[in-house]
C-alpha cells in the first residue's frame, strides 16, 4: 500500500514537459469550456464578454473560421467595425465557402461605409447561397450606399421573391424607391 502511496505522489510531483501539457484533455476542456461561455455570453447580449472570449478562442486555435467569425461578429455588436472586419477577413482567409462569414463581413463593411467591400462580399454569400435573401437584401443596402438605386431595387425583389415576409427588404426598397424613383414614362395627350 505504501509504495502504491509513493507511487502516486512521485507522479504527481515529476513535472510534465510543456509539449505534453498542451495537448492534455483538461487543456482542450479548457478551450471548449471558453468557447461555451462565449456562446453564452453572445446568446445573452453581453457581446463584451463574448468579443473578449472570442479573443481568447482564437489565440488558443488561431486556424478555428468560426471562432474568428464569431469574434467578428462579437465587435460588430459593441461597435467596433475595423476590428470587426479584420476578424471576418481572417475567417474567410479559412474558410471562403461559407456564405455566413460573408453576411458577417458585408454588414462589418457597411457600418465602416465601405459600399464596395460590402458588394463584393454579399456578392460573394450570394454565390455561395443564391437562395439566402439577407445576401440579396445587404447586397441591395450596399448598391444604394454607392448610388446603384435601380441594382439595388433589383436585388430587394429577388430578396422578396425568397421571403415575401422579408421586413428588411420590404423597407429597404421602400427607401429605394424614394430616394430615386423610377422615371415614369411620358405619355403623349
Amino acid at each position: 500500500m505504501r509504495i502504491l502511496f509513493l507511487l502516486v505522489c512521485v507522479t504527481l510531483l515529476v513535472p510534465t514537459p510543456l509539449a505534453a501539457r498542451q495537448t492534455t484533455p483538461k487543456a482542450e476542456a479548457s478551450d471548449r469550456m471558453t468557447t461555451v461561455l462565449a456562446r453564452a455570453a453572445a446568446r445573452s447580449g453581453r457581446w463584451e464578454a463574448a468579443a473578449r472570449l472570442w479573443r481568447t478562442v482564437t489565440i488558443e486555435t488561431p486556424t478555428d473560421p468560426v471562432a474568428w467569425a464569431q469574434l467578428g461578429e462579437a465587435l460588430s455588436r459593441v461597435g467596433e467595425p475595423a476590428s470587426a472586419v479584420a476578424a471576418l477577413a481572417r475567417a474567410t482567409a479559412l474558410n471562403s465557402r461559407d456564405p455566413a462569414i460573408a453576411l458577417s463581413l458585408g454588414r462589418a463593411q457597411l457600418a465602416q461605409g465601405n459600399g464596395k467591400a460590402a458588394a463584393a462580399a454579399f456578392t460573394a454569400a450570394k454565390a455561395r447561397n443564391p437562395q439566402d435573401p439577407r445576401a440579396w437584401t445587404g447586397l441591395g443596402v450596399a448598391q444604394d450606399l454607392l448610388g446603384e438605386h435601380a441594382a439595388a431595387r433589383q436585388s430587394y425583389t429577388r430578396a422578396l421573391e425568397l421571403d415575401p415576409l422579408n421586413s428588411a427588404a420590404r423597407h429597404n426598397h421602400a427607401l429605394s424607391l424614394a430616394i430615386d424613383p423610377p422615371a415614369q414614362p411620358v405619355t403623349a395627350q
